[in-house]
């Protein structure tokens, strides 16, 4: 096993770890609305389907299952889904960390714009976790802090293995190749040893040599025997034109 395959694989299960750590915290906040909604009886009173009384309840438990989306695409590691599964899982977490963000934001700037924002909650459960953060405020500010930093974290060595650790460390097979879809067009049937013209200076392949040098390699690469040299009318050329002309097969 080298270095890079190495690191990759400890990268990769340190993403693992991290994501695991998310799905925890996306599982708390899943039973926090259950609670809620438990509490509540928002589905035997018929509130769930009236936006403006259970909009605080659908925001907790949206939250909590991005993050668990996030969570679960994240264990999927890197060599599952051809690496969509971890890029999807960066995608996610780095939503929800924003999100996470303008709340903090909005909390630190204007902290009655949240508690007005509560008494527009019919149940008072945002109201009552406001309370909770201002009595807990060492609690809430290490819950907060462990958060955000554990899906920082895992946000960037998700990028870590997709960008600088890649799965592969070598292609050498036709199978390989077909996995990402790659297409080659076939060789002409006996040239199997045709090869591009690469144009060193004052190379024998350089733009500066001879026509009859262009003709040989002609000759050579497409098997023509004596090409005939004609106009862009089909004319044969004589003398000084047919001279200096590249010969090309007449097609009919």
């Amino acid at each position: 096993m080298t270095v890079k395959s190495c690191m990759r694989t400890l990268v990769d299960d340190t993403v693992r770890f991290m994501a695991l750590c998310e799905t925890v915290a996306a599982l708390a906040a899943l039973v926090f609305a259950a609670t809620i909604v438990e509490q509540n009886d928002v589905f035997g009173s018929g509130d769930w389907k009236r936006p403006a009384r259970s909009w605080f309840v659908c925001a907790v438990a949206g939250y909590g299952a991005v993050m668990l989306a996030a969570g679960c695409l994240g264990m999927c590691g890197s060599l599952k889904c051809k690496g969509f599964c971890l890029d999807l899982h960066a995608l996610l977490t780095i939503l929800v960390v924003s999100f996470e963000l303008v709340l903090l934001s909005i909390y630190l700037v204007d902290r009655t714009a949240l508690e007005d924002l509560g008494g527009k909650d019919p149940y008072g459960d945002l109201t009552s976790a406001l309370r909770w953060v201002e009595g807990n405020r060492v609690g809430s500010m290490a819950i907060a802090v462990t958060l955000f930093s554990v899906q920082v974290t895992d946000f960037l060595l998700a990028w870590s293995v997709r960008i600088c650790c890649s799965g592969r460390e070598k292609i050498g097979t036709h199978e390989e190749f077909e996995e990402f879809e790659y297409e080659y067009a076939p060789l002409p049937p006996n040239q199997q040893d045709f090869q591009f013209s690469s144009y060193e200076q004052n190379g024998p392949s350089s733009a500066t040599r001879s026509i009859s040098d262009l003709q040989k390699k002609y000759k050579e690469t497409f098997n023509v025997k004596d090409p005939t040299v004609h106009d862009d009318f089909g004319k044969p050329l004589l003398g000084a034109a047919a001279a200096t002309a590249v010969p090309v097969p007449l097609q009919v």
